[in-house]
């Protein structure tokens, strides 16, 4: 069990383990004189904080990491936190959280010196377990899923899975495009389902449906089934017709039902 020495002047109670909560993190380099306003993106959202007084920020992207670690913004020059300044206020593996609930881990070589050794930091929100965060939050049973890409690789896409349960990113031209594949391949085994030759394709309405068709051969629906179709143009071509039998029904479009059979009949958008 860490120790854990109270700084009289400050009021800190820390040890190398886990220090105080800092009021934010930056990722990117700061300047560490008077008032600055850092924002942040991390996993439990975007921060922003215009620094006063006293503020604990933890700097992890320090154009030199030797300057890395937790400083205490001032009104002219910073000055590192009494608790992240010494030889045994910090080893590699220390873990320091925000207020926020983030966590990053120290990782650095031992001894570790400040103002000497390079400290960088690694993001551990939330604490890793033998399932990742993005499978325990879904409550998938694979026991692995890989990490959502960054912010700028989602921005306007939408989340689907592969084969092999994965997450990946599609956009709504790649969604569209699948689509009219599905709809071109139904349209060209319209008369093989109708007919008996593939088995039925079934859908959320019927046991057979197609898309946009034109009907260059006489078919019969069978009796006892719904045929539907999407449109919004169904055509069927000069002497062929579409046999419905008094049992079943043909379904075009917007929901209404034709029951009679059609000869040299575009029915257009019904």
């Amino acid at each position: 069990m860490p120790a854990t020495p109270t700084d009289r002047l400050y009021g800190l109670t820390t040890s190398v383990a886990v220090k105080p909560a800092v009021d934010i993190s930056a990722d990117v380099n700061i300047q560490l004189y008077g008032p600055q306003t850092i924002t942040t993106s991390t996993q439990t959202g975007t921060h922003t904080l215009t620094t006063t007084e006293g503020d604990r920020v933890l700097l992890t992207a320090q154009d030199n990491p030797i300057d890395n670690g937790i400083w205490i913004s001032k009104p002219a020059t910073w000055v590192r936190s009494p608790d992240f300044n010494g030889p045994r206020d910090v080893v590699n593996g220390t873990l320091v959280f925000s207020i926020f609930g983030d966590c990053w881990q120290v990782e650095a070589v031992n001894p570790v010196v400040i103002g000497t050794s390079q400290i960088h930091f690694r993001s551990t929100y939330p604490f890793s377990d033998s399932l990742n965060t993005l499978q325990r939050a879904l409550r998938v049973p694979e026991t692995f899923l890989n990490e959502l890409p960054v912010i700028a690789t989602r921005d306007g896409k939408f989340i689907t899975f592969d084969s092999s349960g994965q997450p990946v990113m599609v956009t709504a031209d790649d969604i569209t495009a699948d689509e009219a594949a599905a709809r071109q391949h139904a349209d060209a085994n319209l008369q093989d389902q109708l007919t008996g030759n593939v088995p039925l394709e079934a859908s959320a309405f019927s046991v057979i449906s197609w898309h946009k068709q034109t009907v260059d051969n006489s078919v019969e629906i069978p009796d006892n089934m719904n045929a539907w179709s999407f449109g919004p143009v169904i055509t069927v071509s000069p002497g062929q017709s579409v046999t419905i039998p008094e049992n079943s029904y043909w379904t075009i479009a917007n929901g209404q039902q034709v029951t009679n059979s059609g000869a040299d009949v575009d029915y257009g958008e019904l």
